[in-house]
């Protein structure tokens, strides 16, 4: 579909009538949410998978705590956690703006 140049307001009307006709909506959730837990909250992902993911979800949580104890009791191991998909991001928009780690 192609619509000259139109302004603003035309613009968003003909996204917002094109996005009710798909049956499309964007949704910006309140905080960072995992991709599975944001499927099954809008009905994408079965609850067996869901469940499956809860239970995983649930043992890398006390993983990450029985590791945070050890690392202050005593220093027997070191902890370090990242935020993946922040890390990803930073990636993308690198690649996308053109610029690299490497000289």
């Amino acid at each position: 579909m192609f619509y000259p140049y139109v302004g603003l307001r035309t613009l968003c009307k003909v996204f917002t009538d094109e996005f009710h006709k798909m049956n499309i909506g964007l949704y910006m959730p309140k905080k960072d949410q995992c991709d599975k837990c944001s499927a099954y909250k809008v009905g994408n992902l079965s609850q067996e998978n869901y469940d499956e993911h809860i239970v995983r979800k649930e043992e890398a949580r006390m993983s990450k705590a029985h590791d945070k104890k050890r690392a202050e009791e005593g220093g027997q191991c070191h902890a370090l956690t990242v935020d993946v998909q922040a890390v990803q991001l930073v990636h993308i928009c690198r690649l996308v703006h053109g610029t690299s780690n490497k000289n």
